[in-house]
């Protein structure tokens, strides 16, 4: 049996992505005791371990401009002190890291965010799991953002599963970058719509021909790194998000899509010749 831990704080934060760092971030510069908990070995979840390209949206907070003036002051060359939308996932996991430890936020990684604990309707906190044993954390705010909205549910909170119409969620993929790229004579296209003629032919088009189906566009964007190119061109389909059998099936379909894009980036688009 795994022994049975039992920890008290004032906020509890269940996932460290974007949305789950800033809340434990902002509480525990606000005076409160913040325990965070994240199921992997980084914090900042889509924006770091996702491999995420760049930030996107229209947020506009004071916090969203201190990451990025934090992140333009670790960037180096060209790009030292410059702020752009751009990320460099391992810098930003370093500055996440840093900015909790500042604000004095209690981090456990490698930690499974498993139940919760409830009295009638009222969230107590929850149970998370990891190889020490289990830990029953009782907060007077619990707040989930686990992404898929894991501890609420288990809560009973009401939810819909993907679409409304047929519970059909969007394609799963994953990011992954190359090198070697020439960025005098690279393109870049940032959306499905993008197009870009060569001697070739169009280059969305060439990518439907070349690249195994499900996946079969070029989606590409720049980094802050000298030659490095960030590529969100795999896909799978009919994968459920909260299923473990879908997720790992995904990754794999993923993972087989990759040398036949690199393929691809390196015989028809212009600049990726050597990476």
């Amino acid at each position: 049996m795994l022994p049975v831990n039992e920890l008290h704080t004032d906020v509890l934060v269940l996932g460290s992505g974007p949305a789950g760092f800033a809340a434990a971030y902002t509480a525990a510069k606000n005076g409160a005791k913040v325990i965070l908990v994240e199921q992997g070995a980084d914090v900042g979840g889509i924006s770091t371990s996702g491999m995420m390209s760049h930030w996107t949206g229209s947020c506009d907070s004071p916090l969203y401009w201190e990451i990025l003036q934090r992140s333009a002051d670790k960037n180096e060359g060209e790009h030292k002190g410059v702020i752009t939308i751009f990320i460099d996932p391992e810098k930003l996991k370093t500055l996440y890291m840093e900015m909790l430890c500042e604000a004095q936020v209690q981090l456990m990684l490698y930690t499974f965010a498993f139940d919760t604990i409830c009295d009638g309707d009222k969230v107590l906190g929850a149970t998370v799991i990891n190889k020490s044993g289990r830990t029953d954390i009782y907060a007077k705010v619990t707040i989930d953002a686990t992404g898929d909205g894991d501890i609420a549910a288990r809560a009973g909170a009401e939810f819909v599963l993907g679409r409304e119409s047929d519970n059909k969620m969007q394609p799963a993929t994953l990011m992954f970058k190359v090198g070697g790229v020439d960025y005098s004579r690279a393109v870049f296209l940032g959306a499905f719509e993008d197009t870009y003629e060569t001697e070739k032919g169009e280059l969305q088009a060439l990518a439907r021909q070349h690249i195994p189906y499900p996946a079969g566009h070029i989606l590409t964007m720049q980094t802050t790194l000298p030659g490095i190119v960030t590529c969100n061109m795999t896909n799978a389909l009919d994968i459920d998000g909260t299923n473990a059998g879908d997720l790992t099936r995904a990754t794999l379909t993923c993972r087989q899509q990759m040398d036949d894009i690199v393929r691809y980036l390196r015989e028809f688009v212009p600049g990726y010749e050597n990476c």
